[in-house]
């Protein structure tokens, strides 16, 4: 049985991809301000039984807005987010900030979170791999990375990751201008 729920996940991760593949190509880019798109992505979060309360910190001041497809950007800060409260440290409060930043005239949008980091050293290569966990303790499917690294990269972008074991992880999406 574990075997054809295994089969089953895969199936539904495979799906999702092409999925929003598919939307990506036919959505319009468009100027999305940040703030309350984001609280919107925020409230649709799932709260995580027994984890503490996070507390979100957005700052859009050196970009209210990116022109984007509505859905690639939906699709990237719910993974990222999601992720962040997922993979908390255990016993700890999850925060996040979410922010924008120009860097050498490039739009940047990063988000921070204080949980349980990836060794980088040692993973960071299978990163944005499908289906790749690193903490096989926490559920998941292994295709939220694997589709924010493809939805960024279809629009032209990159994504770069810092991370501590223990003290956090740090995405920035590089977007075109």
């Amino acid at each position: 049985m574990r075997r054809c729920s295994s089969l089953l996940g895969t199936i539904d991760g495979l799906t999702e991809v092409v999925q929003q593949q598919r939307q990506l190509d036919e959505a319009p880019v468009e100027a999305v301000a940040l703030q309350p798109f984001t609280e919107e992505v925020i409230r649709g979060l799932p709260q995580l039984p027994g984890q503490p309360e996070a507390e979100f910190t957005l700052d859009f001041a050196a970009l209210p807005s990116l022109r984007l497809p509505r859905t690639a950007l939906q699709s990237v800060l719910y993974n990222l987010l999601s992720n962040a409260l997922k993979y908390a440290e255990p016993g700890r409060a999850p925060r996040i900030a979410v922010r924008t930043a120009l860097v050498e005239g490039t739009p940047v949008l990063s988000v921070q979170d204080n949980g349980r980091g990836i060794d980088l050293k040692r993973y960071g290569g299978e990163l944005f791999q499908l289906f790749r966990r690193f903490h096989p303790e926490v559920a998941g499917s292994g295709v939220g990375l694997y589709l924010v690294n493809r939805l960024v990269k279809q629009v032209g972008g990159r994504v770069e990751v810092d991370s501590v074991v223990g003290e956090g992880t740090t995405f920035r999406v590089f977007l075109p201008q």
